[in-house]
């Protein structure tokens, strides 16, 4: 009797659908020049997870300000920024994108810092 081997060949199917557009939130009562303004970036859903950038007046901030969650149903991004008068009426941008996106898709909150008076 002899052993017979049957290969079958196996399939790996990726589907990738895309985030919804990110909603920023601001997690402080007042942004107050020299505190460190917190910050939201949610989105829904995506597959595979989205990626966050964050920007401010369209730089980049670096990584180590921010932190991502991710999950299958919701991922958000905390963004930890350290309030200078100079981006009193900035604008924040959280930009999120996933290979199911033909460019990433983004949300822009305008920053109203108060500055302490001398």
């Amino acid at each position: 009797m002899s052993d017979r081997f049957l290969t079958v060949p196996s399939f790996l199917i990726l589907i990738k659908t895309r985030p919804t557009k990110p909603d920023i939130q601001q997690t402080n009562k007042s942004l107050i020049e020299n505190n460190i303004g917190k910050f939201l970036c949610i989105t829904q859903g995506g597959n595979p997870l989205p990626t966050f950038n964050w920007l401010i007046n369209q730089i980049k901030i670096n990584e180590s300000f921010y932190i991502v969650h991710s999950d299958t149903r919701q991922s958000y991004s905390e963004l930890y920024l350290p309030l200078e008068k100079h981006f009193h009426n900035g604008l924040l941008t959280c930009q999120i994108d996933n290979q199911a996106l033909d460019k990433p898709l983004i949300t822009s909150y305008t920053l109203n810092i108060e500055c302490k008076e001398n």
